[in-house]
């Protein structure tokens, strides 16, 4: 059962996993975040049809906490329990794992997915449309990519948590105030003390958007323009700045040029090397 959220924080956690080295990663930081909200975590895997996964497949959440030195050795359910974080591992046989997490965000009710994206070109995006964006896209849910080959911001062997630096486009549309809200929701929910926000408006500098900053001390918000296209203006401050984490807004697919070389978030997705914190708008 889903505990109730009454501080605008993530606590209810969804993590899809397809068992491979970069689902590892999303499923560590899944599990960081839901550990450190004692909220409810669900591991979702859908079988592919003749295939037939148990449990002993899933990651194992009392050895990645014994790894990190919050569970002893050989720790008990009981001692998981007492964490106050609820788990529960699902297996459902779909021939379409969309489909799966679709109906899972439906009943469950998750404040935030996170899941892994694996490398793909726009031409194999077109005829085999990846199923970590169309889920932030079809769920309404925010998402937490942790893309292919990036390490992310929680360390898969200790458990560390470096979230620091933290870049977030803004834009008129959407509601960039919406964005940076939930920047600072999730920033409460990974319990981050210092952080240096970077608030980036492609596009001349008076026309920014006026927006209300929280008034954390120990977070800085910085606000920058930059003149020039979107995607290589946020891909060249990444580059330059290594954030830890980008956050975006997105409404998705706007047009049917969105719809064959991806929408902002997807184009910046496929590019980056930090995880991607999608907050969707309707």
């Amino acid at each position: 059962m889903k505990k109730e959220n009454s501080e605008n924080t993530f606590s209810c956690i969804l993590h899809p996993t397809d068992f491979t080295p970069t689902s590892e990663r999303a499923f560590a930081h899944a599990l960081k975040i839901a550990l450190i909200q004692k909220g409810s975590f669900f591991i979702l895997h859908a079988d592919a049809p003749g295939k037939y996964s148990t449990l002993s497949d899933f990651p194992k959440v009392r050895e990645f906490l014994c790894r990190w030195q919050i569970l002893p050795p050989q720790a008990s359910l009981e001692k998981l329990f007492q964490l106050g974080m609820e788990v529960e591992k699902i297996r459902i046989s779909e021939k379409e794992p969309l489909q799966a997490i679709l109906l899972l965000t439906e009943s469950k009710k998750p404040d935030l997915v996170v899941i892994a994206t694996h490398c793909r070109t726009w031409t194999s995006r077109i005829l085999h449309p990846s199923i970590a964006e169309s889920t932030a896209r079809q769920s309404g849910k925010p998402t937490l990519f942790i893309p292919e080959g990036a390490p992310g911001f929680v360390s898969v062997d200790d458990g560390k948590l470096t979230l620091h630096r933290i870049l977030v486009p803004v834009y008129h549309t959407p509601d960039p105030q919406v964005t940076v809200d939930a920047t600072a929701a999730f920033l409460r929910s990974c319990q981050c003390k210092k952080a240096h926000v970077r608030l980036l408006y492609v596009g001349k500098k008076e026309d920014r958007p006026l927006l209300s900053l929280p008034k954390e001390e120990a977070w800085r918000w910085e606000e920058v323009a930059e003149e020039g296209k979107v995607v290589d203006s946020i891909l060249a401050i990444a580059d330059h700045w290594l954030p830890h984490l980008i956050v975006m807004g997105t409404q998705g697919h706007d047009s049917i040029a969105d719809a064959l070389v991806g929408s902002t978030i997807e184009r910046v997705l496929h590019r980056a090397s930090c995880p991607i914190l999608a907050i969707p708008q309707n």
